[in-house]
């Protein structure tokens, strides 16, 4: 799982020369990592990218963990890593990157932090009146951590009511340190609403109640509940995004829907978020001069030079959309941009 504080201590590093290699793949064959690796460190010297003998051992350790296997749900790997300066941070993702090796002075975070903005963070507050156990939900993946039992609280007085009162502080402290943007509460009926009463949600987190869960549940048994909800909860939230951007553009406001009409937004830097049904591929035009995309024109519209096919233009211009620090949302679940549209933006208000 990666945790807040991973993607933290990722945007904060920078060592004081170009040591860092960054590795982003898709994984669409669970047998292929490796060898898609190998085919970008060769592409890597013919570019003649800034790969030396000083990156030798970071490239043999990432070839090492490429021939692990993979969880059967992962669609696509990070992986950083700077032996010199003591950094390793390999990153199962749930939705898939492009494929890319680079080396810098800082980890190339941009397809990170645009996966990891697909998701919600979910902590899980599992009591009954004798203890308290939390577990971390992100990305598919869960994890235990940290809980508390009833005589830990006994400081603060004895009895239900001091128990609470310590869970209550336990879980605002572990949630604000883990970033958590919704509490799910597990426990019997009446500590659940004593808890529910005690804890105060963030500014911009969601405090829930799921009382089919038991206090003694499984790790296994709380990933497989929180994929179902975060599903429900996925799928209310992309609806929500989708028919707001329709009104939107219905109303002539700063939004556009279809291929062409996103393609030309880009292309003049006026996107905000990029709306993409996941799994979306169409074949278009890359200006060879001035990197301009397009759909079919064989002279590209803004310099005139010619232009080369490209086998998956939606995936050129998600990159894209990411590299120049536009969000970019994967519509996971059908819905009104479902064929024939399947792309929208939403347009940066003129200014």
């Amino acid at each position: 799982m990666i945790a807040a504080s991973h993607i933290a201590e990722l945007m904060t590093f920078e060592t004081p020369v170009s040591s860092v290699v960054s590795l982003f793949l898709e994984v669409a064959d669970h047998s292929l990592p490796s060898r898609s690796f190998r085919r970008l460190v060769a592409e890597a010297s013919e570019r003649k990218l800034a790969l030396g003998a000083e990156h030798e051992e970071d490239l043999a350790r990432i070839e090492s963990f490429l021939a692990e296997p993979l969880p059967s749900d992962c669609r696509g790997l990070a992986v950083f890593s700077s032996r010199r300066f003591g950094l390793w941070r390999p990153c199962k993702l749930s939705l898939p990157v492009r494929d890319r090796l680079s080396v810098g002075t800082r980890p190339r975070m941009g397809p990170v932090l645009s996966v990891a903005s697909h998701f919600q963070r979910y902590g899980v507050v599992l009591a009954d009146a004798a203890k308290a156990r939390f577990v971390e939900y992100f990305m598919g993946r869960a994890a235990e951590c940290g809980g508390m039992t009833a005589r830990e609280s006994s400081s603060a007085g004895s009895g239900l009511q001091a128990f609470v009162k310590a869970c209550g502080r336990a879980v605002e402290r572990v949630s604000v340190g883990r970033l958590w943007d919704r509490v799910v509460l597990a426990a019997p009926p009446p500590l659940l609403g004593l808890l529910a009463g005690r804890l105060r949600a963030g500014p911009t987190q969601i405090l829930d109640a799921d009382p089919g869960l038991l206090s003694d549940a499984d790790v296994s048994v709380v990933r497989e509940r929180l994929r179902e909800r975060e599903g429900w909860d996925r799928r209310s939230r992309e609806a929500g995004q989708i028919e707001r951007l329709l009104q939107t553009a219905v109303a002539g406001g700063p939004a556009v829907i279809g291929l062409s009409a996103v393609l030309s937004a880009l292309e003049r830097g006026m996107v905000r978020i990029l709306f993409v049904r996941d799994g979306f591929a169409r074949m278009g035009r890359l200006c060879g001069s001035c990197g301009a995309l397009s759909l079919t024109s064989g002279r590209c519209l803004a310099c005139g030079h010619p232009t080369a096919v490209v086998f998956n233009v939606v995936e050129e211009m998600i990159q894209r959309a990411i590299d120049r620090g536009c969000g970019v949302v994967r519509l996971l679940h059908q819905g009104p941009l479902d064929p024939p549209v399947r792309v929208a933006a939403e347009l940066a208000a003129p200014s």
